[in-house]
């Protein structure tokens, strides 16, 4: 019966049992581990790690999907026996210690809900817009004043809109502008503030001492993370403690409403299939940098398009081809190998194979990288500062209802997000509804040529002496050399290898 965020415990006093589920999309963490006398449970490590009762080891098995998508998947985390609780999951331990896990509620249902042969495009319009004001209005709901992170893109405007709509009072709403960026982004936030009245903060962030920054979220995860716009973010909620409790925010429109550049080219597969055998040949004649390097891991990844492997391989940030693993020493590699880092993309490609190729990878992504992800870097970097996150796009009513519908309601050959930019097609200032996607794009690739290039190089050699069982010191030396004399774009792998050693150091994590 519950909608919305949420990671519960229960404990039944009668039958000594625990109990203990997590919200269907996941958005709220709930770790967990055991002991042959202890269960433990919280919704940060840190907690459990407080009872001191945890063997802090790495979790070589994890290692690899951590490289390849800057965080553990599905169940795992880096440290050795400590778990995630699925997304819609539910825990039961008894006295015995004994432990079932089932799933209550998944987004596996959602295909199977029929899309009415009789709606026409007037009434899915409608339909969703209801569902749409609906979800708003529930996440409003709040003893404490609600503002909204406005971005400037099409799903912070539409909650901007409908929520100063059925708000009582003045809707308050951020945006941030970080001294590497252009103006587009607070440009178009200001026109959505302007038209709908909102009390608008402008955030300038500048002159942001990076390595602080960086172990502070480290800190914040309890993990190491690869997403560099967890800087940004964490950046932007700093600014804001103590002036916001509650925000509204988009994440999951891009999932559920179709709005990545992948779907569209998911549509186009046979001919990025027919274009795929010349990755191979541009892999030994290009230098591997920037936009280029890109489209190449893209490449490659549609030459293994009727492989279960295939979203794993297009969502990893590493190219199947680039010797990463070198950086790792003999002993642990081998543990590394024999775990397949694809494995939880494998399991939604049997799930959901009977979708189109771009459906298929709308589930997907909803499944993997909205809870494992996005909606952790949200609740870490929110919660580090006493600020809570509501997510209305991906409301229980409204996610089963757009999810179910065809691709063609959301996706076409000439566009992206085509239900939600019709349903604010008149509601919103014309420049959000036909500018292209934002968000917190971070230069990590030039900070590490430049501002943090001495830290990285001190915190990756200071890692390789104080875990020489992990590290080859030689692979890393080199892989700095590469991406600082610009010959390839290490920068995503760079950066998770400095979390990762900034993690080993501040929870003294062994190997």
């Amino acid at each position: 019966r519950l909608k919305g965020m949420f990671a519960i415990a229960v404990w039944d006093t009668l039958e000594k049992k625990l109990t203990l589920a997590r919200d269907r999309f996941g958005i709220k963490p709930l770790y967990y581990y055991q002991t042959p006398t202890a269960f433990l449970f919280g919704s940060e490590i840190k907690s459990i790690l407080a009872t001191e009762l945890v063997d802090k080891k790495v979790n070589y098995e994890s290692l690899g999907e951590y490289i390849h998508f800057g965080n553990a998947l599905g169940s795992n985390t880096l440290f050795l026996g400590i778990k995630k609780l699925l997304p819609g999951h539910i825990l039961s331990i008894a006295k015995d210690q004994t432990i079932e896990i089932k799933p209550y509620a998944s987004i596996y249902d959602f295909p199977q809900v029929p899309y009415p042969s009789t709606h026409t495009s007037s009434t899915v319009s409608e339909q969703t817009m209801k569902l749409f004001e609906n979800a708003v209005q529930r996440h409003l709901v709040s003893d404490r004043p609600v503002g909204v992170f406005l971005s400037g893109g099409i799903d912070s405007g539409a909650i901007v809109a409908i929520a100063s709509k059925h708000y009582t009072g003045r809707l308050s709403t951020y945006s941030a502008g970080f001294d590497y960026e252009n103006g587009d982004e607070l440009h178009r936030a200001r026109l959505v503030a302007k038209k709908f009245g909102t009390e608008h903060h402008e955030l300038n962030i500048r002159g942001m001492d990076l390595p602080d920054t960086i172990n502070q979220v480290v800190r914040s995860h309890d993990l190491p993370f690869g997403d560099p716009a967890s800087i940004p973010l964490h950046l932007l909620c700093k600014e804001l403690q103590g002036s916001a409790k509650v925000v509204l925010q988009g994440d999951g429109g891009d999932e559920i409403f179709g709005g990545y550049d992948r779907y569209q080219r998911l549509l186009f597969n046979h001919l990025f299939r027919a274009i795929a055998p010349l990755a191979t040949v541009l892999q030994n004649i290009v230098p591997a940098r920037g936009r280029l390097h890109r489209s190449r891991r893209t490449f490659n990844a549609f030459r293994y398009f009727n492989s279960p492997d295939f979203m794993g391989l297009l969502m990893s940030q590493e190219s199947v081809d680039l010797p990463f693993y070198q950086v790792f020493a003999p002993e642990p590699l081998k543990i590394i190998m024999q775990h397949n880092p694809m494995q939880r993309y494998q399991a939604f490609h049997e799930q959901f194979s009977h979708l189109t190729p771009s459906q298929r990878m709308m589930f997907t992504d909803s499944g993997v990288i909205l809870p494992d992800i996005y909606f952790e870097k949200v609740d870490r970097a929110t919660m580090a500062f006493g600020i809570e996150a509501r997510i209305p796009m991906v409301d229980q009513d409204l996610a089963r209802y757009v999810m179910s519908l065809p691709e063609s309601e959301k996706i076409s050959y000439f566009g992206r997000k085509l239900l939600l930019r019709k349903l604010f097609q008149h509601i919103l200032p014309k420049e959000i509804i036909r500018g292209p996607k934002l968000g917190f794009g971070v230069p990590i690739g030039q900070w590490l040529r430049t501002s943090l290039l001495d830290f990285l190089r001190e915190s990756l050699m200071s890692a390789t002496e104080s875990h020489k069982a992990l590290f080859q010191k030689t692979a890393i030396e080199r892989a700095i050399a590469q991406h600082t004399d610009q010959t390839h774009d290490h920068s995503l792998f760079l950066y998770k290898l400095l979390m990762l050693s900034l993690w080993l150091k501040h929870y003294q994590v062994s190997c």
